[in-house]
């Protein structure tokens, strides 16, 4: 419960500052909404992330929430590269804008990995009944990665 608090009061303030921001300057704020979806992706993933490997005792409720929320949050991350808004603070390479067909496919990629992912956690009845669909997700991920971001350098994506 404290983390949806936590998430709601987070995206409260990130909707408001990306509001304010909208209004000064459009590619700014579609990097601030980026920023904004990456940063609830990884809140979210990281705990995932962190049982998955072991570094965190696993807690099958704590899977299953953080999955479903990052099955709604991940069709948001799409929406974020309708400008071509590769700028100083991100990490967005003009590689989305110039392949954007194959941009596009590997966005889909990230979104039914997560569904699946989702999925496979509402049925799950331990760790080894997720390992497959974790790995897809990190695959799905780092696909992207690889060909579209830049290597941060202090900022933020």
């Amino acid at each position: 419960m404290r983390k949806l608090i936590v998430s709601a009061a987070l995206g409260s303030l990130l909707i408001a500052s990306i509001a304010d921001a909208q209004e000064r300057d459009p590619i700014q704020a579609e990097i601030k909404y980026r920023q904004a979806v990456y940063t609830l992706i990884g809140a979210h993933f990281g705990p995932i992330g962190a049982m998955m490997r072991g570094r965190q005792d696993f807690d099958l409720a704590a899977v299953q929430s953080n999955a479903a929320t990052l099955a709604a949050v991940a069709p948001l991350a799409v929406n974020s590269f309708t400008l071509e808004s590769h700028a100083e603070n991100s990490d967005a390479l003009s590689a989305i804008w110039e392949n954007r067909a194959d941009f596009d496919e590997k966005m889909n990629n990230l979104q039914m990995g997560v569904a699946d992912f989702a999925e496979a956690a509402a049925t799950a009845t331990g760790v080894d009944d997720l390992r497959e669909a974790f790995g897809n997700v990190g695959g799905t991920c780092k696909a992207c990665h690889d060909d579209y971001r830049a290597e941060p350098q202090n900022r933020v994506r």
